[in-house]
């Protein structure tokens, strides 16, 4: 048995190991200061693991190592953020990226994001824009709002409006509506930074007209309304109408802020699906200002929208904070796309694909989920139990919480490997495959599927990863 110190001299040296790397490796294009590093990232894990070792009866052979700093450089060198598919059904994924851009939005990205663009040049008068200008026409057609500005998130949207229109001053928010939205931000979090002053009402399953109209005072700024779009209280409840509140805010001469939150612009109840309140309603009941994201329900890139009365939007615009909230000139490109493709009523829920997931028929599910079927079951040992079950898929990024959608999903349980082992290997898959694995077994989801995603799930169960597992 060697001794630590021993081992510790042993290890080699990194310009050693750059020889040995290149010689075993000649094709592999790598920086020099990336491989360097990725070495003594290498050595010094090594020298961590020998000296935390209780017994140490083991020498790492050169092969190992080389292998390590392949790896490491690698996972230091090449892109971290790739694409993945989605076999999980859930649609609008927030791990995953929430929704994907459709064919005539990712054209639109690529076009202005290669060439030079009038992000902030008005073309008519041949003088310095506002890229504030961009996409406010298609949103006030589609939802019958006086104007409308972008930010680059639905949270941003909320703090700059809060900030703007109510800094110093109370804001009038139930106590049912105090929601957590991703990642652990909570929306007093928020209105505390704006620097608004927060006035509770009600209780967490009623709160009352009454409430909102006893909370008003000299120093009432608006009323906030917050959609919970990621929850539901059931039972004895009951919350005031944006009708009613309305009335109250005009009475009280102070605004009522919406924050919708999901971004619906269509009905989805002709789908049988549970009531979502949409854009264009909440406009339509009187709201002066409705804030939603652009990448959730409607489909689109990640954007904070602001859509509402000219005489806030115009206040809002010229807070300084605007310009740290901003947005790009490819999420501009991408979201007017994504709204024009609502100006065609019946091709929309194939154009975006969002809703085209959501449209998926059974009679579709079931179908994509019997030729993956037979793609795994020619590749697997007889042994492997495959089956097409009935399931449930979700539409997730906090809409429709209580609202499931029936699919087919294929089940798998393999033998010969662990259930483990497979899903890792398909995460580790290039691309990954990200499944759902509940009552030992691993499922895939068709309706998050896109198109190629299949031929990928068949290369990979074809391939030396699913092979080679671990």
């Amino acid at each position: 048995m060697q001794d630590k110190n021993s081992i510790l001299r042993n290890l080699p040296k990194v310009d050693y190991l750059i020889n040995a790397i290149n010689g075993k490796y000649p094709d592999w294009n790598i920086p020099r200061n990336v491989l360097v590093q990725s070495i003594r990232e290498v050595l010094e894990d090594a020298r961590k693991r020998i000296m935390q070792s209780v017994e140490v009866s083991f020498a790492y052979d050169e092969d190992t190592i080389l292998e390590w700093v392949k790896s490491r450089a690698d996972k230091n060198f090449l892109p971290s953020l790739i694409k993945v598919v989605n076999g999980t059904g859930v649609v609008i994924h927030t791990n995953l990226g929430r929704s994907p851009l459709s064919e005539n939005a990712a054209n639109a990205v690529k076009e202005v994001s290669m060439s030079y663009s009038n992000l902030e040049y008005d073309l008519d008068e041949g003088k310095r824009g506002t890229r504030q200008s961009h996409a406010v026409k298609l949103l006030q057609l589609l939802t019958g709002a006086e104007s409308a500005m972008v930010v680059n998130n639905d949270a941003a949207a909320l703090f700059l409006t809060l900030n703007t229109l109510a800094s110093g001053k109370e804001i009038i928010v139930s106590r049912g509506e105090l929601i957590e939205i991703g990642d652990s931000f909570r929306i007093p979090e928020i209105i505390e930074k704006s620097g608004t002053i927060m006035r509770e009402i009600g209780t967490t399953n009623k709160t009352k007209l009454s409430d909102y109209e006893k909370a008003i005072t000299e120093n009432t700024s608006l009323i906030l309304k917050v959609h919970p779009s990621n929850y539901r209280i059931m039972g004895f409840t009951e919350e005031a109408s944006l009708k009613e509140l309305k009335e109250l805010s005009e009475r009280a001469s102070i605004p009522l802020v919406y924050d919708l939150g999901s971004g619906l612009m269509l009905d989805m109840l002709e789908m049988d699906m549970d009531f979502e309140p949409t854009v264009p309603r909440s406009v339509k009941l009187g709201c002066d200002l409705v804030l939603f994201s652009g990448d959730k329900l409607l489909g689109g890139p990640q954007a904070g929208i602001i859509i509402g009365k000219s005489i806030y939007i115009e206040t809002i615009r010229v807070n300084p904070l605007a310009r740290v909230v901003r947005m790009d000139k490819m999420n501009f490109a991408a979201l007017e796309a994504t709204l024009r493709s609502y100006f065609d009523d019946e091709g929309v829920k194939d154009e975006i694909p969002t809703l085209s997931m959501i449209s998926k028929s059974a009679k579709s599910l079931k179908e994509e989920s019997e030729k993956l079927y037979g793609i795994i079951k020619e590749s697997v040992d007889h042994t492997w139990e495959l089956s097409i079950e009935k399931g449930e898929s979700r539409i997730g990024g906090g809409s429709f919480p209580l609202y499931s959608l029936p699919t087919h999903m294929l089940s798998i349980k393999p033998s010969g490997i662990s259930l483990e082992s497979l899903e890792r290997a398909m995460r580790r898959n290039n691309p990954p495959i990200i499944t759902r694995v509940f009552d030992d077994k691993l499922y895939i989801d068709p309706r998050t599927l896109l198109s190629g995603d299949i031929d990928i799930i068949r290369d990979f169960f074809t391939g030396s990863n699913f092979k080679n597992p671990d």
